[in-house]
């Protein structure tokens, strides 16, 4: 298995995105009413949540038999991954940082939570992923 990562560090490193990725499966698509919960959102919000919740999930059940299986051409999962994560860096700062200022003293947002959390995590876990294609280049493009 450590071979198959190039060593330790690389393995470490996709084990803390598979962590992180579980993580946010589990909020998103089973916990999802205290998920919303935390950050005051309507329940109205669970399908978009579940929906991204999804999306994560099939994340994280690849990363999961990649684990197993290794890293040998799999270089569209980790670009995919990497490209999902800018996207959601992107329009998580656009959100909380632009877009919220912009309509924080509406009726629809006076009681909901807008944190960081929109974009920072998923910003390291785009470096973190970088980190990862670069480091295991020689084993997910063949």
């Amino acid at each position: 298995m450590i071979e198959s990562f190039n060593g330790i560090i690389y393995l470490i490193i996709f084990i803390i995105i598979t962590l992180i990725n579980i993580f946010y499966s589990y909020k998103t698509l089973f916990d999802t009413k205290n998920f919303l919960k935390k950050f005051n959102n309507p329940i109205s919000s669970l399908f978009w949540a579940r929906g991204m919740g999804s999306m994560i999930t099939a994340f994280t059940l690849i990363g999961i038999y990649i684990l197993f299986r290794g890293t040998e051409g799999t270089w569209t999962y980790f670009v995919t991954l990497f490209v999902a994560y800018i996207v959601m860096t992107v329009s998580g700062f656009y959100n909380v940082e632009i877009d919220y200022k912009n309509i924080k003293d509406t009726e629809d947002m006076k009681d909901i939570i807008v944190t960081k959390e929109g974009y920072i995590p998923t910003g390291i876990l785009a470096i973190l992923t970088a980190v990862l294609i670069y480091g295991l280049s020689d084993k997910i493009y063949n």
